[in-house]
């Protein structure tokens, strides 16, 4: 899911808010745009970071600099470049695993997809060390960036410099904004820096990643070194996102605003979600299908479902879905004693304790690598607020419930809602009388979202690669 938005120690800004900025803040890109370079995405991010008010985003940078000092900067505190081999595809691996019912773990993302290429001419990059899902090496972020600096790096601190430039002189934004965006670029730059380098005079012709959101540096120093950048749908899209269904101004600059060449996703369903907005062309976004990792490809409904309530729970929303379930479990014992309740937790959570003091609640807890199938499987009933599970939900005969009004995200929730993939539910209400009266909530077909897997997607992306390098 896009949650980009997401920090425990920033205010959570509506996604309706975010977007309002967007429309009214950022659609003049003459601000931010610098030669063949548009610096949307980073400005957004920084915006977002600036209207939560979350100062601990905000980092020391060198901008103001002459580029002769700052280049000495970098030569004084840098470290070697990298040693390595990559092949002709990278898969940038998110370390998302899964662990099925032999206790093996496996990529959620990218199992199925290396299945079918051929893994000979794979390069696999985790993206953090400690990383469980296999790969071939790790692209450490915390690593110092080389001290030299060429001139390829060089021209882009000056674009980076002369879109500061232009923002300060614009006069539309606040010496606190300001800093923000001084912050987003500096990031950018450092990430560009580093990609630059890491595929530099390497045989890449294709990566694969995702999101394209917050990876702007990637995928310029991709563009620049000719190599095609593909981003695998990683979660939900939904019109109300803040980086995906932009608005019409965004169509003239897309193609230097920093967006993929490429995206791949689950469904005819969310090619449809995307065109309603205006980064991507159509020919930009094929259907991969299903490519997440499943123990089993029979992925049906139980033929006895339990009394068994799922809770969804969503990356570092933990307030809101603990604060439910303590009202929820008391709510049971009194009106529907034989239901139960099971918590699933987003596998990137960072605050597992506060899910943990959950249990003498007599609730089932699943960790963060835990199987979701075998537990829709299993329930009746789902409830979340804005989850990708909703959709993973369909054809399991599960009823789908999004939570209205219960966090900072009531207006992504509503989306759930307007697009019929669950039904509301409002603090206090009944979940169970609801499951009495609907059934289940499917109102669309499953192959609609998750079309069947098809690997002539990605072997035709290794096969375009190896007519580049012939």
């Amino acid at each position: 899911m896009n949650s980009a938005h997401a920090d425990s120690r920033g205010e959570h800004t509506p996604y309706s808010q975010l977007n309002a900025l967007l429309a009214s803040r950022l659609s003049d890109a003459r601000i931010y745009t610098s030669g063949e370079w548009c610096f949307l995405k980073p400005m957004q991010q920084a915006l977002h970071h600036a209207s939560g008010q979350m100062t601990h985003k905000l980092l020391r940078h060198y901008f103001g600099l002459p580029v002769w000092a700052f280049r000495a900067l970098h030569w004084i505190k840098g470290g070697a470049a990298p040693h390595h081999a990559l092949k002709e595809t990278v898969v940038m691996e998110l370390c998302r695993i899964v662990e099925n019912s032999q206790g093996e773990k496996k990529s959620m993302y990218f199992a199925r997809i290396l299945s079918c290429l051929d893994r000979n001419r794979v390069t696999v990059v985790a993206g953090k060390t400690g990383c469980d899902c296999p790969h071939d090496g790790v692209l450490d972020a915390a690593a110092p960036l080389p001290k030299r600096m060429s001139r390829t790096e060089v021209s882009m601190l000056r674009h980076c410099r002369q879109c500061l430039r232009q923002v300060k002189e614009s006069g539309q934004f606040s010496r606190e904004e300001y800093r923000y965006i001084a912050t987003a670029l500096h990031v950018f730059f450092n990430a560009f820096r580093r990609y630059w380098h890491f595929f530099r005079d390497q045989p890449v012709k294709t990566c694969l990643f995702a999101p394209h959101y917050l990876n702007e540096g990637l995928i310029a120093a991709l563009r620049v070194l000719g190599i095609k950048s593909v981003e695998i749908q990683h979660g939900l899209i939904a019109a109300n996102d803040y980086y995906y269904v932009y608005p019409a101004f965004v169509e003239k600059i897309r193609h230097m605003a920093m967006f993929p060449d490429r995206i791949l996703v689950y469904g005819p369903y969310w090619k449809r979600v995307l065109m309603r907005g205006f980064e991507f062309a159509p020919g930009q976004v094929a259907i991969g299908g299903d490519y997440l990792y499943h123990e089993s490809t029979e992925l049906t409904a139980a033929a006895d479902k339990e009394p068994l309530i799922l809770i969804a729970a969503q990356k570092n929303i933990w307030k809101p879905y603990v604060s439910y379930v303590r009202w929820l479990v008391p709510f049971l014992r009194q009106y529907h004693p034989e239901w139960k309740v099971a918590v699933k937790l987003h596998p990137l959570e960072k605050n597992v304790d506060a899910y943990e003091a959950l249990r003498p609640l007599g609730v089932e807890l699943h960790g963060r690598g835990s199987a979701l199938d075998n537990l829709l499987q299993r329930c009746s009933i789902q409830i979340t607020i804005y989850s990708t599970t909703l959709y993973d939900a369909l054809g399991f005969g599960v009823l789908n419930l999004s939570l209205q009004d219960t966090s900072d995200y009531a207006d992504y929730a509503a989306d759930m809602v307007r697009e019929g993939i669950a039904l509301p539910l409002k603090p206090g209400e009944d979940p169970v009388a609801l499951w009495l009266q609907r059934g289940s909530s499917s109102v669309l077909e499953r192959s609609e979202v998750y079309a069947p897997f098809d690997n002539r997607a990605f072997q035709a992306l290794q096969a375009s690669a190896a007519g580049k390098q012939a």
